[in-house]
């Protein structure tokens, strides 16, 4: 109506045309609300998901880890004797020479 150059002629006209367009203007302002709900609690959801999978993750792989790592300790526990023995019987070698 207002693009075709409507003009209401008394004010009580004029008061509900514009109570129609301010209508309009809140249920598309009410309908982008919502959307933009609808998809901050989509990506909410989606971040929840993302932590628990993480979250089942890291529980199956840290026992794996300290296992590692307690055998990596072990090995260098066994290796690091041997290594500094032989370094000490090599100075030695060389302070009876």
């Amino acid at each position: 109506m207002k693009d075709t150059g409507y003009k209401p002629v008394t004010s009580i006209i004029r008061k509900r045309f514009i109570g129609y367009k301010l209508g309009r203007i809140s249920k598309k302002y009410i309908d982008n609300m919502t959307n933009e709900r609808r998809e901050l609690l989509e990506f909410i959801k989606e971040i929840d998901h993302n932590i628990t999978s993480t979250e089942e993750l890291l529980s199956s792989y840290m026992p794996n880890m300290a296992r590692m790592f307690q055998q990596k300790k072990e090995r260098k526990q066994k290796a690091a004797p041997k290594q500094f023995s032989a370094e000490i019987s090599e100075y030695w070698q060389e302070k009876r020479i």
